[in-house]
């Protein structure tokens, strides 16, 4: 995956989509920006807290959705790459060739967990920087993976 980046204003991209100029690295003076991701991948964001009130939505024994997610795909050595957020989790996935690229928002996964499944295709971006705080990656199932 070769991602461009492009300077954001809080969570989204500046410039209006016929107006971005993409580049191959960040600008060292962007304090808010992300990238584009290819078509080949789709993102699951799971907010763990709500945005207005901050309390924990919907927990899953008491503690956050992403996590109880996170363990199982840990659990079943599944290989994902995510970033963590300021509410939840943004994980990434290789999309099945069955999966339509459809965005679904407030969705319940066949699992019963509450999340959003988003798509490069429908304009979606990667926030990696905000305030100048750089979100923190997260490499998935190291057990899972080939040495």
């Amino acid at each position: 995956m070769k991602p461009q980046y492009i300077k954001f204003v809080g969570k989204h991209p500046q410039a209006e989509k016929e107006k971005r100029v993409y580049k191959e690295t960040p600008d060292a003076s962007w304090k808010n920006y992300g990238c584009s991701y290819d078509e080949e991948y789709f993102k699951i964001d799971i907010d763990d807290y709500d945005h207005k009130t901050n309390a924990l939505d919907e927990p899953i024994h008491e503690n956050p959705r992403s996590e109880a997610v996170l363990s199982l795909l840990e659990a079943q050595r599944v290989k994902y790459n995510a970033i963590r957020t300021e509410h939840g989790v943004h994980l990434f996935f290789k999309k099945p060739s069955f999966l339509e690229a459809k965005n679904k928002i407030n969705w319940y996964c066949f699992i019963g967990i509450k999340m959003e499944a988003k798509f490069p295709a429908s304009d979606d971006h990667i926030p990696l920087m905000l305030n100048g705080v750089e979100r923190q990656f997260i490499k998935g199932s190291e057990i899972g993976r080939a040495s």
